[in-house]
């Protein structure tokens, strides 16, 4: 099975490298890393640029879309059998995709998510478990009213990509549109406790762990209300 890892970047300069690292290591000659730069200002593009890797392929956005848009657009362009989804910044076990590999091959799972443990910039442990702090579920009712997942945790077979693509602006975050997307489509969906990333959390992460104001959750709602009802009447 080829493994694409698909990415978005901007101004990923401090990590970015150790983070490819972590990845390029365990994949295979045939296998890809598709990474959308949404035009960064600092100097991930030129990092990018220096690696000498023919698994790696670099588009970079003429204009800011934004990461929703990137990750979109990664998706889009990835050619492999099963797609990983990745951060800029994170750091993967030595054995992630080998664990996840294994299990899309001896299981009929579509989608599959697995835990963390958070850690912040300077790699000291905030969280042992992600899951310590946001209840794992895979309800498409119930990631609805609060999502429990997240995208660099997440890895789905290419034919997920029939149902999630394109993504929707009022989507807004890519994760929860594959989850929710996958549970009303059917998808088997798999959550899995090993823990297969330190997934790092500090002032310039996009996805903050905080909690929002109400009122931005209920409009936030209603244009993810609006994407899936537009979605399944389109199917």
């Amino acid at each position: 099975m080829k493994v694409s890892v698909c990415m978005a970047t901007y101004n990923g300069e401090k990590y970015i490298k150790r983070q490819l690292d972590s990845i390029l290591k365990q994949l295979r000659l045939n296998d890809e890393v598709i990474i959308v730069d949404d035009c960064s200002t600092d100097n991930t593009t030129n990092i990018l640029d220096n690696i000498n890797d023919i698994r790696v392929k670099v588009y970079k956005n003429e204009s800011n879309l934004g990461f929703l848009a990137a990750f979109e657009k990664s998706i889009n362009f990835s050619t492999g059998d099963i797609i990983f989804l990745s951060d800029q910044d994170d750091i993967w076990m030595d054995n992630k995709v080998e664990r996840l590999l294994e299990i899309f091959r001896t299981s009929k799972a579509d989608i599959l998510f697995h835990d963390a443990i958070i850690i912040d910039a300077n790699k000291n442990i905030l969280y042992h478990s992600f899951s310590e702090i946001r209840k794992i579920n895979t309800s498409a009712i119930k990631n609805f009213i609060f999502n429990s997942y997240t995208g660099c945790c997440m890895a789905f077979r290419s034919k997920v990509k029939n149902i999630i693509l394109p993504i929707p602006a009022d989507a807004i975050y890519h994760d929860r549109w594959i989850g929710i997307m996958g549970s009303l489509f059917n998808m088997n969906i798999e959550f899995m406790e090993e823990k297969l990333i330190y997934y790092v959390r500090h002032g310039e992460n996009v996805s903050p762990l905080s909690k929002r104001s109400l009122a931005v959750i209920i409009v936030d709602r209603i244009r993810l209300a609006k994407a899936i009802v537009n979605r399944v009447l389109r199917r």
